[in-house]
């Protein structure tokens, strides 16, 4: 079943008011800047708009697969993202989401779901500052 123009106009126009809601500022895939975020990974910042990279990271620090404790990704940084994150890029070469949780080892609350190709900067102080694991999902599910 097609949708139609202005269906697909109400459609987005849900999202925006959803996404708003929830202290969200999303980009679409279609005009996506990664922020210097390379294919294949998710990448975070501990500033909000894509700003404060940890120290001696250019792009966010860099993350492909599924990491249960972000320190041991980057246990030599000066500035360390656990509990530090403000902004996510989802540049996954595979079309998949990936999930960002609060606790170790995927556990706790999930604190941001971020789609293929799509990037996310917090504005809510319960949508930043708590990842601690991520993990990607199969598909674009979120």
């Amino acid at each position: 079943m097609r949708m139609s123009s202005k269906n697909k106009k109400r459609s987005v126009a849900v999202v925006a008011v959803l996404t708003s809601m929830l202290g969200l500022s999303a980009q679409s895939a279609s005009a996506v800047d990664f922020h210097g975020c390379t294919s294949g990974s998710l990448c975070v910042w501990l500033g909000q708009n894509f700003t404060q990279s940890p120290s001696g990271i250019v792009g966010g620090a860099k993350m492909s697969g599924n990491n249960a404790k972000w320190e041991s990704v980057y246990p030599v940084v000066v500035f360390t993202i656990k509990n530090d994150d403000e902004s996510w890029v989802n540049h996954s070469s595979g079309g998949n989401s990936v999930s960002v949780y609060n606790l170790y080892n995927y556990l706790g609350y999930r604190e941001v779901c971020v789609r293929p190709g799509t990037t996310l900067t917090g504005t809510s102080a319960s949508y930043r500052n708590t990842g601690e694991s991520n993990r990607w999902n199969s598909g674009n599910i979120c």
